[in-house]
């Protein structure tokens, strides 16, 4: 079977965008021992994030595996995403 290389780099890619933007949400919920200047730098580099992670899943649709509530949901491959 043939798979696509970037295809294959993508999908990388988002796994390690999804962890890092798991980190990022994990130390944003100690928002109470960050400065606030701290806090706005994790919230800037999260929207980062997922901003790429969303360029990625509409340039690779099949890696989508649909979000509920804007949470980072991760799915092996070939899973089909939850219905809600």
């Amino acid at each position: 079977m043939y798979e696509d290389p970037d295809l294959a780099q993508a999908q990388v890619f988002l796994e390690l965008l999804a962890n890092r933007g798991e980190s990022l949400t994990r130390e944003l919920g100690r928002a109470q021992r960050l400065t606030p200047a701290y806090r706005a730098e994790l919230v800037v580099e999260l929207r980062a994030i997922q901003r790429f992670i969303d360029r990625l899943h509409r340039r690779f649709p099949e890696t989508c595996p649909g979000r509920l509530n804007g949470e980072f949901q991760r799915t092996t491959s070939g899973a089909q995403p939850r219905s809600r």
